[in-house]
C-alpha cells in the first residue's frame, strides 16, 4: 500500500469512479456474485461472461451506460461520451494451478444485487419446467402422466 501512495497511484481512478488503491480483486460480494457448477474443463471467463451478459439482456435490456471518471496528466477526461455499461463485473474460474485447466466451477460477479435476483429466478423456472415435464412414477412402479403446465392468459 505504501507504494501506491508513494508512486500517487492512490489518485487514479477507475472507470467506474473508484480509486485505484480501494479495488481489491479477491472481495467477493454475495449479494452481487453466483457460484457456477458443471462447467467444462476448458471453458473460458469470456465465454461465461458472454453466457451471462446475453441472458441479463434478454431479462433486463441493454445495461446502462458508464460515465467514465478517468483523466489523462493534464487534467482532461479521457472519455467525454458515455462508454457502454456491462451487467457482468467479473468471472473467475477456479483453475488447477499445475495444469490450468478449469476445476468446474466459477464465479460471476455482477454489477448489483437485482442481476442475481433475476439469474436465481431464470434458474429456478427451469427447474420447475423441467420438473413438470417428468414422468412420475407411482409406488407401483407405473408411469403416470406427466403434469401438464397451465398458463394464464399474457403468460409465457
Amino acid at each position: 500500500m505504501h507504494e501506491i501512495v508513494d508512486a500517487e497511484l492512490d489518485k487514479v481512478m477507475l472507470p467506474d469512479g473508484t480509486p485505484l488503491s480501494h479495488r481489491s480483486a479477491s472481495t467477493i460480494d454475495p449479494k452481487r456474485t453466483i457460484f457456477v457448477g458443471n462447467l467444462d474443463f476448458e471453458a473460458h471467463e469470456e465465454e461465461v461472461r458472454g453466457l451471462f451478459e446475453k441472458l441479463m439482456c434478454e431479462e433486463r435490456g441493454p445495461p446502462p451506460e458508464v460515465t467514465s471518471h478517468a483523466v489523462r496528466l493534464d487534467g482532461t477526461p479521457v472519455h467525454t461520451e458515455p462508454l457502454p455499461g456491462e451487467w457482468v463485473q467479473s468471472v473467475r474460474i477456479v483453475r488447477d494451478k499445475a495444469t490450468q485447466l478449469g476445476k468446474g466451477f466459477a464465479y460471476v460477479k455482477f454489477v448489483d444485487p437485482l442481476c442475481v435476483d433475476e439469474m436465481v429466478a431464470l434458474a429456478e423456472a427451469e427447474e420447475a419446467f423441467v420438473a413438470a415435464g417428468r414422468p412420475q412414477f407411482s409406488r407401483q412402479g407405473e408411469v403416470q402422466s406427466a403434469k401438464k403446465i397451465n398458463l394464464q392468459e399474457g403468460q409465457e
